[in-house]
This record gives C-alpha cells, structure tokens and sequence, in this order.
C-alpha cells in the first residue's frame, strides 16, 4: 500500500518601482486613489515614461492540495493494483489594467508637437477602478484498476483501466462567467448550460 499527500504553493506578483508614490501629491490624481504613476504614452513618436499602465500590478498565489492511494495484491500469475487521486486546486489572482492610468499624448504629428502637447496637458487620460480580484477553485479526483497478468515466462498482458473527473471552475464569490449555449454570458454555477 502506498498513502501519499502532496502540498505545493507558487506565488509571484509585479509591481511598479513607483508602487508607493501617490500620484495625487504630484498633481496627477486619475480619481482611482491607487498608488502608482501613470504610464505616459507618446505612441512610438519619443519613448514612454512609466511602467507599462496595461500589466502592472498583478499577481497570483497558486495552491495544490493533493491526496492519493494506491494499493498491489499479488495473487498467483497475476499482480493486481488499484487507487485513486484527489486534487484541490486553488488560484488567487489579480491583475489591475489600467488602475495606475494612462497620460496619452496623441497628436500623430512630429515629437516637437507631441511635447508640446504634453507640456501644456493637452493629453487624454483614462484610469479604470474595480475589483479585479479572483481566487478559483477546481477539483478533480480519479480511480484505476490494472493487471499485470503473467500469460508465460516471457509473455505478460497488461490490462487496465482509468476514469478521470476534471470539475468545474468555481470563484469564491461567484465572480466569474462563461459564455452560454445562448451566446450570452452567464455566471459560472448558475445553472445554465
């Protein structure tokens, strides 16, 4: 018999090297009370300022959980062996586009212009707010039975079988949704198939 139980944990996350500094103390407040300054963009005319508005900050912690048994009966030409898995998956995530804001300067004309624009703020700014936090859940458990029968001295059959169950997707707050046999979107576990 052979009884194991397995835990891993991954976590990473991203940050600005700017992630303290209050962009409202500098005269840049985008209404998100997040800290972080916003990325200037000059759109391939100069080089932009700032770290990148669309990828940071984000991070996740992912957790397995992990349980399984196997069993091997030996019984005259034949080796028998059967068990099972239980797996617990657990992702926590967020990934914040935008909350830091993005300063666009978008003339399309030449850097001289795009200064210009910059300096006297004629810029577009647009900063998104929300909560963008996830923490999922999946389960999957499986069963198998196999034979190792010895049909001669140098002939063995190996026969077996396995059943595997993937779950569904959950979201600790039901946050999350998929798109429905209708073409609409739906919350996940709302019953709609």
């Amino acid at each position: 018999n052979e009884l194991r139980f397995g835990y891993s944990r991954y976590r990473t996350s991203f940050q600005g090297a700017d992630s303290n500094v209050d962009p409202a103390t500098l005269g840049l407040d985008l209404g998100t009370g997040k800290f972080g300054l916003p990325e200037i963009d000059f759109n391939g005319d100069l080089e932009n300022l700032g770290a990148s508005a669309y990828s940071i900050p984000r991070g996740r912690v992912s957790q397995t959980y992990q349980g399984l048994d196997h069993f091997t009966w030996t019984r005259s030409r034949h080796v028998f062996k059967f068990g099972g898995e239980f797996r617990h998956i657990s992702v926590s995530s967020y990934n914040d586009n935008l909350e830091r804001g993005l300063l666009d300067v978008n003339t399309d004309d030449s850097v001289a212009d795009d200064l210009y624009a910059f300096f006297t703020g004629d810029i577009y700014a647009s900063a998104y707010t929300g909560n963008t936090q996830r923490t999922t859940y999946n389960n999957g458990a499986s069963l198998f039975v196999q034979d190792d029968y010895k049909v001669t001295g140098k002939l063995t059959a190996n026969l077996g079988v396995r059943w595997e169950y993937f779950g569904p997707l959950s979201e600790k707050d039901n946050l999350i949704s998929n798109l429905g046999s209708d073409g609409l979107l739906h919350l996940v576990g709302s019953g709609i198939s």
